[in-house]
């Protein structure tokens, strides 16, 4: 499935990013690790993808595959907020 998804994330579809991202951070069809998932979350998150930045949110907040960062947290998470109004 990670096949599926990474050359279209590499070409900057924030949708197969996030997607990337989900799949890193479930360990499903590839070797689970936060990082990956946090880097694939935050290529979206940057392209206003509101999964991508809600789910980077809740990373920085739990401080996993990230340091630890309430006000990384906050602002991914008001950013995605902010897009839903």
């Amino acid at each position: 499935m990670k096949c599926r998804y990474r050359k279209a994330a590499e070409q900057g579809s924030a949708s197969a990013q996030s997607s990337l991202g989900v799949l890193y951070a479930s360990g499903r069809g590839v070797k689970q690790d936060f990082c990956a998932a946090a880097e694939w979350y935050r290529r979206a998150a940057a392209q206003g993808h509101p999964k991508a930045m809600s789910n980077l949110g809740v990373m920085h907040h739990n401080g996993t595959g990230v340091e630890q960062d309430f006000g990384e947290a906050a602002f991914w998470c008001g950013a995605m907020c902010f897009l839903r109004l």
